[in-house]
């Protein structure tokens, strides 16, 4: 038999994939000894999984092309535990991208990349001879943006991780980003340019294929309303290979009361998800609209339905009042949460506040406010107020004093006084006490609310 004829009879036979990757996983064991470089290791193994298929002098390039690949990748996933990328370099399921590129000393090699319907994943190396110019020897560095964003507008480093094994010259790398879409693109290539590695500028340029996988779409619309004009409404679950992905939405036009969902759970008892596993995908500021996505992790594949269980955040506006009087409250508008203050004393350059706390709070909470007293309260010119932005409430520098040296008089009774340094690193020039106010803002301390929970079908 000549070779191709040979090549084509080998190539019709089915390669048994989980008994080579069980030999494979013998072979790392028995290749596995002390002070063995690792590249021996996967010499070795490729070599003794080849002679397992085929005890010939030469091999398919089917088979070698599952070989060559699979271990080497898998094994590159495994360095940094990444379960999802073993698996799917074992199913023949990860990009293999191998492209290598030197900008000003630096080489960038970005050797593979995985789409999960969630996550987009990048594995590669990057070298350097010599001393980086920035970091420690140990630390490693990107500045780098997605699909041609700029700067922090990006929605791809938007809970972008990254972690990073040192090696010889330079760091193994894996980044894993959220897909920042409630749609998934077809054929879609992610272009990366990287504008810094480590304080070496170079702009680094290539393209990763978010390839489209197989996807069901369940139909799962709902919208359950609530209280100010908040909704959460559930959109559609994509249903792959691997763990279904939940896509909602939630509207909160009120700021001071945002509804958020806290777990989700099926019908069989699984908790799904918390509310920190749900991943930003949109934000329409217009309509104080946002769209998740969250994995359904445990979902049982005869669950009939979904509970969620809602939770309202409230807060209010920080409220002030005139320091000309010798005793006041500043009271919510929410809670029974109050400051009363009992005395205002001036003694040269110092400012004493003498007052309780009052109210209903957890014994965290009461740790906090001891804790946080000498930062929340806030001296601040009058004439100055309407210069602070309340959804980025910093005091107007010159014109405030957001600090006190606090005294604790009786903790049970959070009776506290705080002393203001009025000629310290902030002060308000040319302070006068009829000229300034008092503010705290009580929304910290705020206990969440539970809603009622709602229930969606699985309509299959």
């Amino acid at each position: 038999m000549d070779k191709e004829k040979w090549i084509k009879e080998v190539d019709s036979i089915e390669v048994p994939k989980e008994a080579v990757f069980q030999a494979i996983s013998q072979g790392i064991k028995q290749a596995e000894k002390p002070r063995r470089k690792k590249r021996m290791i996967i010499g070795a193994l490729t070599a003794a999984a080849a002679t397992l298929i085929i005890g010939s002098g030469f091999v398919s390039p089917t088979a070698n092309q599952v070989l060559a690949k699979t271990p080497i990748l898998g094994e590159l996933y495994k360095k940094f535990d990444d379960k999802l990328g073993m698996k799917l370099a074992e199913e023949d399921m990860v990009t293999n991208l191998n492209e290598t590129i030197t900008k000003n000393g630096v080489t960038l090699k970005v050797t593979s990349a995985y789409f999960d319907g969630f996550q987009v994943t990048i594995v590669g190396e990057v070298y350097k001879k010599g001393k980086w110019p920035a970091n420690e020897p140990d630390e490693i560095s990107f500045d780098m943006n997605f699909e041609n964003y700029k700067g922090d507008a990006d929605p791809w480093i938007n809970m972008k991780s990254e972690s990073f094994n040192q090696i010889k010259d330079g760091f193994e790398f894996h980044w894993t980003m959220n897909y920042p879409y409630d749609d998934i693109k077809e054929n879609m290539v992610l272009p990366v340019t990287i504008h810094y590695i480590n304080g070496v500028k170079g702009d680094w340029k290539f393209s990763v294929p978010v390839e489209q996988r197989e996807f069901t779409e369940i139909d799962f619309a709902h919208k359950e309303a609530f209280e100010y004009g908040s909704y959460i409404e559930t959109k559609r679950i994509l249903e792959g290979p691997e763990t279904p992905i939940l896509i909602y939405s939630i509207a909160n036009p009120d700021e001071n009361n945002k509804v958020y969902l806290s777990k989700a759970v099926d019908d069989k008892g699984n908790e799904l998800f918390t509310g920190i596993d749900s991943f930003l995908v949109d934000d329409s500021s217009e309509d104080a609209i946002e769209t998740f996505t969250s994995q359904l992790n445990n979902l049982d594949k005869k669950a009939k339905s979904i509970t969620f269980y809602p939770v309202l955040d409230r807060s209010e506006d920080t409220l002030y009042h005139d320091m000309s009087e010798s005793g006041f409250v500043l009271a919510s508008k929410r809670t029974d949460l109050a400051l009363h203050v009992n005395s205002v004393k001036q003694e040269k350059d110092k400012l004493i506040l003498d007052y309780n706390v009052t109210g209903t709070l957890d014994k965290a909470s009461r740790t906090d406010l001891v804790n946080n007293l000498g930062y929340d309260l806030t001296l601040v010119d009058k004439r100055h107020v309407k210069d602070i932005d309340e959804d980025n409430p910093f005091p107007p520098e010159g014109h405030s004093v957001s600090r006190n040296k606090l005294k604790i008089l009786d903790r049970e009774k959070l009776h506290f006084q705080s002393i203001f340094d009025l000629n310290g690193e902030e002060k308000i020039e040319d302070f006068k006490l009829t000229e300034t106010v008092l503010s705290i803002n009580f929304s910290m301390y705020f206990d969440s609310v539970k809603l009622e929970p709602f229930t969606v079908e699985l309509r299959k």
